[in-house]
């Protein structure tokens, strides 16, 4: 048996590259586990997406079927869906049924921000040559919004901290009149507004998320 991406086992017992009106479709919860294993375990996927280089699958989900169980007790077979390893536990680098959780895409997007793609200012914040000051900027409802120029890196953060907030606070709402809400993601949501408020209490730079 030839190995997915060079690691997983495909022991599923159906065709999971259907005809579906005329066309081939895989099976969203099949596209998912081998898009996994690509970003983890092959140089294409870390290639593409550097900050997976790290990461990987633990051994249960190798085999197909036994992530196949767990995505269908977990909301995996929603495609809108997406899987995230990421909100649970703040830099974890392992796929596994105790660390993922499946969430829509503007909770997984919310969380992207993080510190191994800080550049040399605080996060949210840019230096303009032109203007000579520091542009403030946070994803607003998955746009970039300019939050304006200001005279310090330090003031530019603090307005991206309260903007965040605002974000996360928001996306929690929104999440919790959702069919697919769970109760961790929020509670895990919610330790990020505490610590950025405590930060911007303290004056200090937002280094995680």
């Amino acid at each position: 048996m030839k190995l997915v991406c060079g690691v997983g086992i495909n022991d599923a017992d159906y065709v999971v590259k259907p005809v579906v009106n005329g066309k081939r479709e895989y099976c969203p919860i099949y596209s998912k586990w081998f898009q996994m294993l690509q970003r983890c375990h092959t140089e294409y996927g870390k290639k593409k997406n550097p900050t997976y280089s790290d990461d990987f699958v633990c051994d249960d989900w190798l085999r197909f079927s036994s992530y196949r169980n767990w995505c269908l007790s977990n909301g995996g077979d929603n495609k809108s869906l997406h899987l995230d390893k990421d909100i649970l536990f703040r830099g974890n680098k392992l796929y596994s049924p105790k660390t993922c959780v499946f969430v829509p895409r503007f909770i997984n997007n919310i969380v992207l921000c993080k510190m191994r793609s800080k550049g040399e200012y605080p996060i949210g914040v840019h230096f303009e040559k032109d203007s000579g000051k520091f542009k403030s900027q946070a994803n607003v409802d998955g746009k970039y919004k300019n939050l304006g120029r200001y005279s310090t890196a330090k003031e530019a953060h603090k307005i991206w901290q309260e903007q965040k907030i605002l974000n996360i606070e928001n996306s929690i709402k929104e999440y919790s009149k959702m069919d697919c809400f769970n109760t961790y993601v929020a509670d895990s949501l919610m330790q990020r507004v505490w610590e950025l408020r405590l930060n911007l209490a303290e004056g200090k730079e937002t280094v995680f998320i």
